[in-house]
């Protein structure tokens, strides 16, 4: 799906939200010290994964997952000089909190964070895909067909998640009220060759909801595979620190999500 005026790219195995608010932001010194940048967001039934930037002038640098109880997994550096660290053998569970610990060494203090998974998933209650308009297109994804899109959801209560609604395609638009979530887009395209669609709906903890709030991060950033270079965040927040950022000596995200998906039929107005 491409909806118009969309700017970024979303790969179906990375996760990130859509939305139209502006967070506050605090004084930071990163113009006088590069400050090492941690990213990490982490669900049930994928490997965990770290990024750390830059990596090069931590050779000796180890990643630790630390569960609930104190159990402690030692990741592994995924090929040498590499950003990533990884590990498959941990099982996150919802409703858990989870912390990663990094050493940097030369007696630089370990950069740490914690995140806690949503306890439940919000569930989508609606969706459709008109298509209204015979006339065809030629998008990134090849001839394309366009039509309204509608979707809904409940938000989960008491509870401050983030949401994303999005395709293998594209992030699709959201605005979200007091009790629900809808989306509703009367220029959206669709490959011809499909006769229906699959959508996923996440719903995020708290740090990666306030990461994807900010507007500079929306406009600014393609992102792919969870990469997000620091000097992309230098150059997107200048000389201060963003309050997504819940890494201690460091600046970063490691975030958590829960993910439902639906598959659902694309129909046809018979008046074209």
């Amino acid at each position: 799906m491409l909806h118009k005026g969309i700017i970024y790219l979303l790969l179906c195995s990375t996760l990130f939200l859509s939305s139209c608010s502006q967070i506050e932001l605090v004084e930071s010194p990163w113009d006088q010290s590069k400050e090492p940048f941690v990213y990490s967001v982490i669900t049930p039934g994928m490997p965990v994964k770290v990024y750390l930037e830059p990596s090069i002038p931590y050779p000796d640098a180890k990643v630790f997952f630390i569960e609930e109880g104190g159990l402690l997994t030692e990741l592994t550096r995924c090929e040498n000089d590499s950003n990533y660290f990884s590990a498959d053998s941990i099982l996150v569970t919802k409703g858990k909190t989870y912390q990663i610990k990094i050493e940097l060494g030369d007696g630089k203090s370990p950069l740490t964070a914690k995140t806690t998974v949503p306890t439940v998933a919000a569930q989508l209650s609606n969706a459709s895909y008109l298509v209204n308009d015979t006339t065809t297109w030629f998008v990134g994804s090849g001839i394309a067909f366009e039509g309204i899109f509608k979707a809904g959801w409940d938000v989960i209560k008491d509870k401050d998640y983030g949401y994303l609604l999005y395709s293998c395609l594209e992030t699709i638009d959201f605005v979200q009220g007091e009790n629900n979530c809808t989306s509703n887009i009367t220029d959206l395209f669709y490959p011809m060759d499909s006769v229906n669609f699959k959508l996923y709906l996440a719903t995020t903890d708290i740090y990666l909801k306030k990461w994807i709030q900010n507007k500079r991060i929306q406009d600014n950033q393609a992102f792919d595979s969870g990469m997000f270079f620091l000097d992309v965040v230098l150059s997107s927040f200048g000389g201060v620190s963003p309050n997504f950022s819940n890494v201690e000596n460091g600046i970063g995200l490691f975030g958590s999500y829960l993910m439902e998906g639906k598959t659902f039929k694309i129909n046809f107005d018979e008046t074209h």
